[in-house]
């Protein structure tokens, strides 16, 4: 039974929380599903352990343009979208307890549903500490859900209670998106990035003003997959 005051003050304090989403029947149906995208996105028939991805050798050209952000997104239907937004008793009783108003699921054109493919370090997948608030869509709430994940390690990386913090974003110098605001590497040192623990089947919800990053620790072995969408209320 969720408990309205501890996870809303919980929210509120920290800009987080690690929810039960899916049950473990669910869960093994949503792993299924993303494997069965990812061989479509590389064309591959035939199983392959995706958190040994990194292992294969792919050219990088391959893995830019397999993995663009058209092939990455899609509008799910039947079993798939309602276990995750139409029928999700957790999802209506997480809006329901700490925001007490309906939600609005985001869609930038691609589909709303995103899958994210991010090797270990020496990859230098995924962008540095960032706000959602400072992307293109604005003032969006998260939820991350971890898929294929070996541990806490090669999870999301988050600064708790970096929502309640002021900085001045730059313009973005990296890889993923040249016009996205990052934070800057001064301050980048004043803070300190941590990777809670999320259990198979939870997730993480997170405010959109908490620096989050996509980036793995540079102690990550395993490639990581995950599924994430958004919200406005």
């Amino acid at each position: 039974m969720l408990n309205p005051l501890f996870y809303k003050s919980s929210f509120e304090q920290d800009g987080f929380l690690v929810l039960p989403f899916l049950d473990q029947e669910k869960y093994r149906i949503v792993q299924k599903y993303v494997l069965k995208w990812l061989k479509q996105i590389l064309g591959r028939e035939r199983f392959f352990n995706p958190f040994s991805y990194h292992a294969l050798c792919i050219e990088k050209e391959f893995h830019d343009r397999a993995f663009s952000a058209r092939r990455r997104h899609r509008n799910p239907e039947g079993e798939i979208r309602n276990f995750l937004v139409e029928d999700n008793k957790n999802f209506g009783a997480i809006v329901d307890l700490i925001f007490k108003r309906k939600c609005l699921i985001w869609d930038e054109g691609l589909g709303f549903l995103g899958i994210r493919l991010i090797r270990p370090a020496p990859f230098d997948d995924g962008y540095g500490l960032s706000k959602k608030v400072w992307g293109p869509g604005g003032y969006l709430y998260s939820l991350y859900l971890p898929v294929f994940c070996y541990g806490d390690e090669d999870n999301l990386g988050i600064v708790p209670g970096s929502h309640k913090m002021h900085f001045e974003p730059v313009i973005s110098e990296d890889k993923f998106c040249k016009s996205e605001r990052r934070l800057s590497g001064d301050d980048r040192n004043k803070v300190v990035i941590c990777r809670p623990s999320i259990p198979p089947g939870n997730v993480l919800l997170y405010h959109p003003e908490l620096l989050h990053c996509e980036a793995v620790s540079p102690e990550s072995k395993k490639t990581r997959v995950s599924l994430e969408f958004r919200f406005s209320l």
